[in-house]
């Protein structure tokens, strides 16, 4: 599985958090300084501008680490497992060609 995929599984999961703090969609935005719908799209995984601010806004917000915005922590611990799997893969085929290379 390439990085693209492995970045398209990591699907936010902000809803049970929102609700677990009784927010509105509309006080999050606030609290984000983005419009509404701009939320609705990231809370439902159709908007890819999030960024670093929104999520570190988001864990202040819903007192949470950012792997627990992704969802459960299995299922982060398994995708950051597969990731470090990928990247020492790599490294290690870096230094086999840097071997070849002398």
């Amino acid at each position: 599985m390439t990085t693209q995929q492995e970045e398209r599984q990591m699907r936010l999961d902000l809803k049970p958090l929102r609700r677990g703090k009784k927010l509105s969609q509309q006080q999050v935005a606030e609290a984000l300084g983005i419009s509404r719908q701009h939320y609705v799209g990231i809370e439902n995984n159709r908007s890819e501008s999030v960024n670093k601010a929104h999520l570190q806004k988001l864990c202040e917000l819903f007192e949470c680490e950012v792997s627990q915005l992704f969802g459960s922590p299995s299922q982060s611990e398994e995708t950051i497992a597969r990731l470090l799997s990928q990247l020492e893969q790599a490294e290690a085929a870096i230094a086999a060609m840097r071997e070849e290379i002398g």
